[in-house]
């Protein structure tokens, strides 16, 4: 019936006019409905009109569904994209093919823009009875609901790690929005809450003036968040998209989504700051993981050190089981002697161990298949009080991780510190040496020289032991995150080019216009930047269509960049305006090339079109200097002389100039 509903009602579908020169395909994008839908439908309209205008002959349609009903929608395909909170998409993801998120919101909270939330421990500064976390043990503490990652998740793990028994809480969930939680805690129906970052200062920049009577348990000040928090940071919303999506149309979404500037209508209406490259995720995973949340309440996944743990005890344990019963009949055969012929006796205790001797061996061998299947290598390592090290044990995943088998590090543990990237190194050691200090886990990523591979990144973590002879042992694992890390900068590159022609694109421009503007002030050279409007694409689109369009686009920014030195930049601000910066011109004949240049025929397909420029510059003079907006606006206002003048030409920014073009 979920399915029937979302294929067919208007009532929950938002799609604006397709372009109909092209079949229309339909983008289907789920919004978890955190807010009646009569709220929500008017924030996010604007994002799907703006898609729709990236993506031509698309189709953007809106759904806002419960967590439930998303699920269903996912698991029959009905849906390209979701936007949803971190612990809804971790669900999502582990239940059904949902690919890694593609970009993490940049949230608006009390004024202040994030991609990161943690949770609050509130309690009234009157109440006596809790002054640490510990206190919590045996008081009511009012929740949102156990599925929040801000309103129960974030504080229930930090409080799972600080050895608090959650059991030994009564919790009361109240349900949306965070008001009630911090209602109940003044009004003494509960004796402390879990809210999310940022509300307390929301509600007091609101005026709430009553949220002075409550404190923060145990708060943590991280660098460069804005809030006050009572456990670790987490990543905000997860933009995710679905395996049936193409590759072109995920990119596109991507990029028009980390476009979207501070400020702009569509970031406005929607309530948030924009978009940024996707956080990592998995310290979500692990928290539910820890709290047995769905879906891990059934089938628990164990961390590779929980592996090493538990099997450990396990072997222990076996080993006891093995002496104890070595022990019982030994001294049953002691008894059976007394009472039967010292053979049977005999026989009897070489069948028990014969038995155990098998248990034992099978018990090695599923411990070694599940070594040979956890992702990455297994390991431990052992610092002895002199100073020398070894690997005492490592799955055999080790040699495609560090070029080496266990026997070769069990001899020499140095062959692996030789092959760090030199400026890991310093890092990775003041990592290792604080762990042996402190006892914690340490946990880092370094690049690594693999014998065969060449550069890789790797990442491990791993947890000491400290032993009464004053050496540790680390036990940890590792892994070859080589494409992880591709994928990453791809992303970071995606933000910063163009996806159409691949040449920086209007945040990378304003960043390298602004590092020009410094130079030339500081070392008084000239500095040209010129604003470039094509003549005549629109009747290109018109008449051979978008894809044309599109290769025209693309043989622009080839010719403008063979122009030009590699000093300079070449960017595209969006449709078929370019910016150019040029360090050190030497006089206009660069630009007479341009305009020649762009005049000459481009072929497309079966057709050859011509199309010209119109193109404004403006001058950096250190006599009289100006920042990089300024200059900006220069140029637009002299390409808007430039068009004024009959296009195809070029016009200098002068004050005069400008002006006579003006009232002309």
């Amino acid at each position: 019936m979920i399915c029937l509903a979302l294929a067919t009602r208007p009532a929950h579908a938002t799609n604006t006019a397709p372009d109909i020169s092209q079949p229309a395909r339909t983008l289907e994008i789920g919004i978890f409905n955190y807010r009646p839908e009569h709220i929500l439908r008017p924030m996010w309209v604007p994002l799907a009109e703006y898609l729709q205008k990236i993506l031509p002959g698309h189709a953007v349609r809106l759904h806002f569904l419960e967590q439930d009903e998303m699920a269903t929608a996912v698991d029959n395909a009905l849906l390209d994209i979701v936007f949803t909170n971190p612990a809804h998409y971790i669900r999502l993801r582990s239940s059904n093919l949902l690919t890694g998120a593609i970009a993490t919101q940049v949230t608006l909270h009390a004024g202040q823009p994030v991609s990161q939330l943690g949770g609050v421990i509130i309690k009234r500064k009157d109440n006596d009875s809790i002054k640490t976390l510990s206190d919590l043990e045996g008081k009511k503490v009012a929740i949102l609901g156990r599925q929040y990652l801000g309103g129960y998740t974030a504080q229930a793990a930090h409080l799972r790690k600080k050895g608090i028994d959650l059991d030994r809480i009564q919790f009361m969930a109240l349900g949306n929005p965070h008001d009630k939680v911090v209602d109940a805690v003044l009004d003494k129906r509960a004796d402390a809450g879990f809210i999310r970052t940022g509300i307390l200062e929301a509600m007091q920049t609101q005026g709430r003036t009553d949220v002075a009577q409550l404190e923060v348990l145990e708060p943590i000040k991280w660098p460069n968040f804005p809030f006050v928090t009572s456990t670790t940071l987490y990543p905000e919303w997860a933009i995710a998209a679905l395996p049936h999506i193409d590759r072109d149309t995920s990119r596109r979404v991507l990029a028009a989504l980390l476009a979207i500037e501070p400020g702009d209508p569509v970031a406005v209406k929607a309530g948030i700051y924009g978009f940024t490259i996707p956080r990592d995720y998995s310290a979500v995973e692990d928290a539910m993981v820890t709290l047995r949340l769905p879906p891990f309440d059934q089938a628990p996944s164990v961390t590779p050190v929980e592996f090493i743990q538990q099997n450990l005890l396990l072997v222990g344990t076996l080993s006891a089981v093995v002496i104890a019963l070595a022990l019982q009949t030994t001294r049953l055969a002691w008894l059976h002697r007394q009472l039967l012929a010292a053979r049977a006796a005999e026989q009897r205790l070489n069948a028990q161990r014969i038995l155990a001797e098998q248990e034992r061996s099978a018990l090695w061998q599923r411990l070694g298949e599940l070594a040979e299947n956890v992702p990455g290598a297994l390991y431990q390592f052992r610092l002895d009080a002199d100073g020398a090290s070894r690997f005492t044990y490592a799955s055999p995943q080790i040699a495609d991780v560090y070029g080496y088998t266990y026997a070769q590090l069990s001899e020499d543990a140095n062959r692996v510190y030789n092959r760090v990237h030199p400026d890991d190194y310093p890092q990775l050691t003041q990592f290792i040496e604080n762990s042996a200090a402190t006892l914690n886990t340490w946990t880092a990523t370094y690049r690594y020289n693999h014998p065969t591979k060449g550069e890789i990144w790797v990442k491990g973590s791993s947890t000491p032991t400290r032993h009464d002879d004053g050496s540790i042992t680390w036990h940890g694992y590792i892994q070859d995150i080589t494409v992880l890390k591709h994928h990453e900068q791809e992303l970071e590159r995606m933000g910063f080019y163009d996806a159409l022609t691949g040449i920086p694109n209007r945040r990378l421009l304003v960043d390298r216009l602004h590092q020009a503007v410094a130079q030339a002030q500081r070392t008084n050279e000239t500095l040209a930047v010129c604003m470039l409007d094509l003549d005549g694409f629109k009747p290109v689109n018109d008449q051979h269509g978008h894809d044309a369009g599109d290769h025209l686009l693309i043989e622009i920014a080839h010719r403008l960049q063979t122009l030009v030195r590699a000093e300079d930049t070449v960017a595209r601000l969006g449709g078929d305006e370019f910016t150019l910066i040029l360090r050190r011109p030497n006089g206009t004949t660069i630009f007479d090339k341009i305009l020649e240049s762009l005049r000459t025929p481009i072929t497309l397909g079966q057709a050859t079109v011509s199309v010209s420029a119109s193109i404004g510059i403006a001058y950096f003079d250190g006599s009289a200097p100006v920042d990089a907006d300024d200059l900006l606006k220069r140029a637009d206002q002299a390409l808007y002389a430039a068009k004024h003048n009959g296009r195809n030409n070029y016009v200098v920014y002068k004050d005069k100039t400008v002006s006579r073009a003006w009232r002309a």
